[in-house]
């Protein structure tokens, strides 16, 4: 306890078990060229936080899977090739990096598509939920300081100057017959 009568939660597993499974979505679009002759395309995006709490962000998991569609089949589908889904990769990628107590899962896929005048769809913006997962290893050790990490709400992704080549598509093979991965990149490390 502390001098004000709160427990520490320093080994709180009801803490660890409130906290483990939470959800983060973020819109990602792409950013308008500053030059007449260039063409906005997937490598430089703006991500941006969504501004939903946790009760929004599983509502619109379970809404995907009411209708049918999964993440991964959006997800190994045509219209996620080259830099979209590496943009997807680097964010699950990024966020593992940035707090490796979890691991980050791709819960939920929406790509906003519009027509154009030949009938041609094409993705305006795309939403990502992933569903972080404390790692079973440090569940079991009881582990504290579970809450979110600072990161900006809002950010430049720029991979034009990556050094893979999208046009192959992802790095990563996600195979339309086979179960999904439970996890993008490499295995998770539990």
């Amino acid at each position: 306890m502390d001098s004000l009568g709160n427990r520490d939660h320093d080994f709180d597993t009801t803490l660890l078990q409130k906290e483990k499974d939470l959800y983060e979505g973020y819109n990602f679009e792409k950013i308008i060229p500053q030059l007449p002759n260039e063409k906005a395309t997937w490598s430089v995006v703006t991500k941006t936080r969504m501004p939903l709490n946790q009760n929004d962000l599983l509502a619109m998991v379970n809404k995907q899977k009411r209708k049918g569609t999964s993440a991964w089949t959006i997800m190994n589908s045509k219209e996620m090739k080259g830099y979209k889904r590496k943009q997807v990769d680097q964010l699950i990628e990024g966020r593992e990096r940035a707090d490796p107590r979890f691991r980050y899962e791709l819960a939920g896929l929406k790509l906003d598509q519009q027509s154009d005048k030949w009938g041609n769809r094409s993705t305006t913006a795309f939403h990502v939920i992933l569903k972080r997962r404390l790692r079973k290893d440090l569940a079991s050790a009881g582990h504290a300081g579970l809450g979110e990490l600072q990161e900006p709400h809002r950010e430049v992704i720029d991979l034009s100057r990556a050094s893979d080549d999208p046009s192959e598509g992802s790095s990563r093979d996600y195979h339309h017959g086979s179960p999904p991965p439970l996890h993008f990149g490499s295995p998770p490390r539990e």
